[in-house]
């Protein structure tokens, strides 16, 4: 996640924590929010507290739906792309009661009352029914024939100005020639906890050679102004070790608009289950995506790989 919770105390050097800052800010693309040194910090005390909430009035309210009713309140349409409840399901009972035990431990503030947790969910803890690992909390994991199938790993999104002289002062400072790009590669290796050399194989958007060009440095595959190298040592060729748009890509393919990214994700899939015919890369595990319109405004990253 893009987010940085920095939280210098009283002892640090102020001199390196600017130096850190900037680092975090500059060389990680991260967003710097700087905090007290509380429990749970800023980020966990504001979304822990909202599912322990979501939790209270679930209880409150068991016999009109419950989980079900709230977590249809709160749910999608709200802008979530998880409900509070399934998210809860989703971290696991027992991180969620050691983090909501340690603020309301630590804290006595008008907000405290709302970390304490139902009964019912400390009866599902001590039961070991700790939620999606265990296949059984407030939902039970129910598989059907899915094991092993290709799953979305990872993601990233981020959206450039959309003027060329807004993104030449953007771009000011950063070694990417597609500083946004790179920015929503790296989001999808924070969230999938995967890294450049995880992935067997990559499909990019290349409207034109160019594109594909500076893909190279923004995928990780080598440094900005290093992308040459893989070229001219076949790391991204078909046989090689990293290799770019197996399926020949938009210029092979052809540029549907609005339809490049669909075909791209049919790809990843295609590769990760061996159903990619005369293009496929042997022993594909994990597979990547990067897409982009409106002259590099909106990129966006996904990884589809094996489900373990």
């Amino acid at each position: 996640m893009p987010l940085c919770e920095f939280t210098p105390t009283k002892y640090a050097d102020m001199e390196l924590a600017r130096e850190l800052k900037s680092y975090l800010k500059d060389k990680l693309f991260r967003t710097v929010v700087e905090v007290k040194d509380s429990p749970a910090f800023l980020g966990n005390r504001i979304s822990f507290q909202f599912i322990n909430e979501a939790l209270q009035y679930a209880d409150k309210y068991k016999d009109n739906g419950g989980i079900d009713y709230i977590d249809a309140i709160l749910g999608s349409f709200t802008g979530r792309s998880m409900s509070p409840l399934v998210t809860y399901d989703f971290v696991g009972l027992d991180v969620h009661k050691a983090i909501v035990d340690n603020v309301y431990a630590n804290t006595n503030d008008y907000a405290r009352d709302t970390f304490i947790l139902p009964d019912f969910v400390l009866k599902l803890v001590e039961e070991k029914k700790l939620g999606r690992k265990t296949g059984m909390g407030l939902y039970q994991l129910v598989r059907r024939g899915i094991k092993g199938k290709p799953i979305i790993k990872g993601y990233g999104h981020r959206v450039a100005p959309m003027l060329f002289d807004k993104k030449m002062a953007d771009n000011t400072g950063s070694e990417y020639i597609l500083p946004w790009t790179r920015k929503a590669v790296l989001d999808a290796y924070r969230r999938s906890r995967l890294t450049v050399n995880d992935i067997d194989c990559f499909e990019t958007h290349d409207c034109f050679t160019s594109s594909e060009y500076v893909a190279i440095s923004s995928f990780g595959i080598t440094e900005p102004s290093k992308e040459y190298e893989a070229i001219e040592s076949g790391t991204i060729a078909f046989g090689g070790s990293k290799p770019i748009n197996a399926s020949g890509g938009l210029i092979g393919c052809g540029q549907p608009v609005g339809a490049s990214g669909a075909r791209m994700f049919l790809d990843l899939y295609k590769q990760v289950t061996g159903q990619a015919g005369a293009y496929q890369v042997d022993g594909v595990k994990n597979a990547m995506m990067l897409n982009i319109g409106g002259s590099v405004t909106t990129n966006y990253v996904f990884m589809v790989g094996e489900d373990k």
